[in-house]
Parts: structure tokens; sequence; C-alpha cells
């Protein structure tokens, strides 16, 4: 498959991620109060899961619209460029942020636990891209400056 119509794909699955999150974020507490229902929990693990959630959200969000930037620049053959590992960069801070977020909530409600190590492994997961799109691009760059 061609790179560009893979990066136009994931771009709208991007954009589909935005506005599930924004509703989620609406409806968070309805979804909390539904989940806690079920499970026969007491009413503070909802807190708690709302809490983790919220603080979660702009992580969650600057990753999104992040990638949604990264994967414009791919749609336009803009791929090994120093500005596109910054943008990988910080979509790992962002995982690092709701790996911490999710490790205070854990405090809480355990299973959030398992969440933080799943980000905090793909934090590592991202930095490792980021470093490989690095080499490559400063191995466009030398071969840029090569007659």
């Amino acid at each position: 498959m061609n790179y560009k119509l893979s990066a136009r794909i994931m771009l709208w699955a991007v954009r589909f991620c935005m506005l599930a999150l924004v509703a989620l974020a609406v409806f968070a507490p309805k979804v909390v109060q539904w989940y806690v229902g079920i499970r026969r929990m007491e009413d503070v693990l909802g807190t708690v899961i709302l809490v983790a959630f919220y603080a979660c959200t702009p992580s969650v969000a600057l990753a999104l619209w992040t990638m949604d930037r990264l994967l414009r620049r791919f749609t336009k053959g803009d791929v090994f460029t120093r500005s596109n590992v910054s943008l990988i960069r910080l979509i790992s801070v962002c995982c690092a942020l709701v790996a911490v977020a999710t490790i205070c909530g854990g405090i809480g409600y355990p299973p959030l636990w398992f969440v933080s190590l799943l980000m905090a492994f793909l934090c590592l997961a991202v930095l490792v891209v980021a470093q490989v799109l690095d080499a490559a691009a400063a191995i466009r760059e030398e071969n840029d400056l090569t007659i």
C-alpha cells in the first residue's frame, strides 16, 4: 500500500479518535456511573476513575492533535525531517504524562496501574521510533548535501 494512502487512512482514524475523545469527555460521568453500577463498586471509585480520565484527557488530546499534524505532513511527502522527530517525541511525552496520571489514579483504583504500565511501554516504543526517524533524517540531510 502506498504510504500516502495509509497516512490518509490513519489521519481519518485519528480524527475519529478525536471525536470519540470529545464524546467520552462529555459522557464520561454517565458511562462511569453505569460502570460502577454494573460492577457494584463504591461511588468513590467512580470518582477516582473520572479524575484519572480527565487528568489524561489533555495529554491524549495533544497526542491526537500532534498525530494529525504528523500525518498531514506525511501525506505531503514530508517524512524524514527533524521537525517530525520533535512531533514524535512530543507524543512520547504525552504517553509519559498519561502513565503518571494513571499511576496516581491507581492508588485509588489499582487496575489503572495496568494502563500506566502499557502507557510507559508505549512511551518507550515511540521514543525508539523517534530515534530511528532521527537517524533517517540525518541520512536524508547528508544525502541532500551530496552532489
